[in-house]
C-alpha cells in the first residue's frame, strides 16, 4: 500500500496505491510515486536530482497510463579528459 525512502543526498521518494490481483483483467491498480529533491542518478559523470509527481494507473501488467510531472532540479555533467573502455552509457 505505502513505501517510502530517502535517497543518498536526502531526499524522499514514496510510493502509494494499489494493484488487484486479477491477471484476466491485466493487474488494474493506480500507483502514486512522489519525490522531492530525489536524487534518482549519481555516478562518476552525472548527478540528476528532480521533484516528482507521477501516477501509473489501468492494467497494469498490458496498457498503463502514466501521467505527471518530473522537474529537474539539478543536473550536473562531468566530461572528463579520458573516458574509460568500460563505460556503460548514461
Amino acid at each position: 500500500e505505502r513505501a517510502t525512502a530517502s535517497t543518498a543526498n536526502g531526499g524522499t521518494l514514496s510510493a502509494s496505491g494499489q494493484v488487484r490481483l486479477d491477471p484476466a483483467a491485466g493487474f488494474p491498480g493506480t500507483i502514486a510515486l512522489r519525490g522531492n529533491r530525489a536524487q534518482l542518478v549519481s555516478n562518476g559523470i552525472v548527478t540528476a536530482i528532480a521533484d516528482l509527481n507521477l501516477t501509473l494507473a489501468g492494467p497494469l501488467a498490458q496498457r498503463p497510463r502514466i501521467e505527471g510531472r518530473v522537474d529537474v532540479v539539478s543536473l550536473e555533467v562531468a566530461v572528463p579528459d579520458r573516458l574509460p573502455g568500460n563505460l556503460r552509457p548514461v
